[in-house]
């Protein structure tokens, strides 16, 4: 259908309807009527102009300008500190001690080498700006019975604009003098593990070598079948199967329970979820750039989040640090950290016995 537009200049005050519209308002015409008939309703065919939101120079003085600088200065700078109660005591490490994790950035895979020769996929992932930003007590974590009686400690992960989310996001972090964060994940911890709120955290919370567990989020797949969905063999092929190679087939509900029981394997949505894969090892740890190489892969995109934590499978045998590294208090430590079996590039690969 073809269409002419032309512009047509309103006066504001010759009538109220127009009060909601700007000065200059769109009229399309249809060539399906006739260009000398009058709208039906006058609201007809009018689209309203875009709004300049631009910022000029002129509207704010300089002075105004530099006044609001400083004040968004103080605000993000001067607001309750975390650190305005004096340091908690940090708690000795026993066997059965449930630390906090990491939330990390994943960033792709690359390959590593044994010290035989043979290739390790490896998947790099970077700890973000991760910082403590709330503890809960056993008394205060509402899934503490349901979760060993044991405290929570919210992290936040990659530092974003405070513009960019809803208020009532933003009201998370008021009052706790902590950035914005893009990121949040709750972990269940021992209570002599607990940090103070607005403690950073880094790559080197662990140790190569280390068995952890990392949940990711899965690729989502869409509205699938039961044979794509939960593995179902299916119906037979031939000897008189009409439509129903791929059907779920009965759903048992039968004369007795006369429904469906609760959980039922059937077609629905599949992926999009968060699911954790368990006994990973660290086999290299970048200190500088927070990275950590971890053996194999786990679920998540490019650039997703995902949350790390120590190995429920293998406990450990041997303090880590507890209950984090702190680069104030503990030993410095080298730019890269590798795992006993990982050939590093720095030492010599071939051996030659010099001839008598």
């Amino acid at each position: 259908m073809a269409a002419s537009v032309s512009v047509m200049p309103f006066l504001r005050r010759s009538c109220t309807f127009l009060k909601c519209f700007p000065t200059y308002a769109v009229r399309i015409q249809c060539a399906s009527r006739k260009p000398w008939e009058p709208p039906k309703h006058p609201i007809d065919y009018l689209a309203t102009r875009p709004l300049d939101t631009t910022i000029y120079e002129n509207d704010i003085t300089k002075e105004n300008e530099e006044l609001l600088k400083e004040w968004n200065i103080k605000k993000h700078q001067y607001d309750t500190s975390p650190l305005k109660e004096a340091p908690w005591e940090k708690g000795e490490w026993v066997p059965k001690s449930k630390r906090t994790g990491l939330v990390g950035m994943k960033l792709g895979m690359m390959r590593l080498w044994n010290k035989e020769g043979e290739p390790l996929a490896t998947t790099v992932v970077q700890v973000l700006e991760n910082t403590v930003l709330k503890y809960e007590s056993p008394q205060e974590y509402k899934y503490s019975s349901k979760r060993g009686n044991y405290a929570a400690l919210t992290v936040g992960s990659k530092n974003i604009p405070p513009d960019s989310r809803d208020r009532s996001y933003i009201e998370l972090f008021k009052g706790t003098g902590v950035p914005v964060k893009d990121f949040l994940a709750t972990f269940t911890i021992s209570e002599n593990a607990k940090l103070q709120p607005g403690t950073p955290l880094f790559a080197s919370h662990f140790r190569p070598g280390m068995k952890i567990d990392v949940c990711g989020k899965t690729k989502a797949k869409g509205f699938q079948g039961v044979m794509k969905r939960w593995g179902f063999k299916g119906q037979p092929a031939s000897h008189g199967a009409t439509k129903t190679h791929r059907r779920i087939g009965g759903l048992g509900g039968g004369g007795s329970p006369s429904r469906v029981w609760p959980g039922k394997k059937m077609p629905g949505m599949m992926g999009d979820r968060w699911r954790w894969k368990y006994n990973l090892q660290i086999l290299r740890i970048n200190t500088k750039h927070n990275l950590l190489y971890i053996a194999g892969t786990f679920p998540g995109f490019k650039y997703d989040f995902c949350k790390i934590k120590d190995s429920q499978i293998t406990p450990l045998t041997t303090a880590p640090p507890f209950p984090t590294f702190s680069p104030d208090l503990d030993e410095p430590l080298d730019e890269d950290l590798y795992a006993d079996q990982i050939f590093k590039f720095s030492d010599e690969s071939i051996k030659y016995e010099e001839e008598e």
